[in-house]
């Protein structure tokens, strides 16, 4: 009988060990994505780690630890990040893009986000006037 028992015993601490190892693949995996996405999402507005800091209000030095040290945000820094770059969280967790997008479409987006605020309010009142005298 005590045989049987450690062998169950064995098999649960097998398993055990088992899940564990898939389970911090998993959230490396994770966490690594959403390291991706935030430098991605940098990378295509052209900003430096210093601008994000500066448009999120996220610390440079918070950055420069999630990116080296490969630590994941916590959700109001994630929340400001998102701020940033105009997107809400649920968009930045979005997988799926439902609507493709032509390399012309793609190229003005990335210089519309790497551009000022001011000058992004000044795009968007011209091509509303555009699009007016267009219709």
């Amino acid at each position: 009988m005590g045989c049987i028992v450690n062998t169950y015993g064995y098999y649960f601490f097998i398993f055990l060990c088992y899940y564990i190892y898939i389970w911090e693949l998993f959230e490396r995996d994770f966490f690594m994505d959403i390291l991706k996405k935030i430098n991605q999402l940098r990378i295509e507005r052209n900003w430096s780690i210093y601008r994000l800091s500066v448009e999120s209000g996220v610390s440079q030095s918070t950055l420069n630890n999630m990116f080296s040290r490969e630590t994941l945000p916590s959700i109001t820094s994630l929340e400001c990040i998102c701020s940033a770059y105009g997107i809400t969280l649920s968009e930045f967790f979005k997988e799926d893009n439902t609507v493709s997008q032509t390399e012309s479409e793609q190229e003005l987006l990335t210089l519309y986000r790497s551009s000022s605020k001011e000058t992004q309010d000044c795009i968007f009142h011209l091509l509303r006037e555009l699009s007016r005298k267009s219709n």
